[in-house]
C-alpha cells in the first residue's frame, strides 16, 4: 500500500490534507469528530459512507458530519483533498456570525 498524505493546511479548527492513494489501495473505515468534506482530484475509486457507496471520479464532492464512518477504496491511482473542520472549537471560541452573509 503506498498512500501518500500531503499537509496543506493545519491550524485550530482545519485541518487540510492531499491523499494520492495507488490502485488497490485502501483507507479502511474510520471516522473523524469533524465535519469532513473532499473533492476528487483525479483517479477513480469507491468511498462507502455509513451503508451508502459513491463511485469516486474526477469532480466528486464528498462531505459528511461528525463520526459518520467511512472508507477509501482506489480502483485507479486516486488524489483527494480532504478538509476537517471542527465545528465545536468555532463555536466555542467565536459568538460572532459564522457568516457575514447571514442578515444579507
Amino acid at each position: 500500500m503506498t498512500i501518500t498524505r500531503t499537509l496543506l493546511r493545519k491550524d485550530k479548527n482545519i485541518f487540510v490534507v492531499k491523499l494520492n492513494l495507488q490502485e488497490g489501495d485502501f483507507i479502511p473505515e474510520h471516522n473523524s469528530k469533524a465535519v469532513v468534506t473532499a473533492i476528487v482530484v483525479s483517479g477513480e475509486g469507491e468511498f462507502k459512507i455509513e451503508e451508502k457507496t459513491v463511485k469516486l471520479t474526477s469532480g466528486v464532492y464528498l462531505e459528511m458530519m461528525p463520526f459518520e464512518n467511512h472508507s477509501i477504496r482506489a480502483s485507479k491511482p486516486l488524489e483527494l483533498v480532504v478538509h476537517h473542520i471542527l465545528l465545536d472549537e468555532i463555536h466555542s471560541h467565536n459568538d460572532e456570525k459564522l457568516c457575514s452573509m447571514q442578515n444579507a
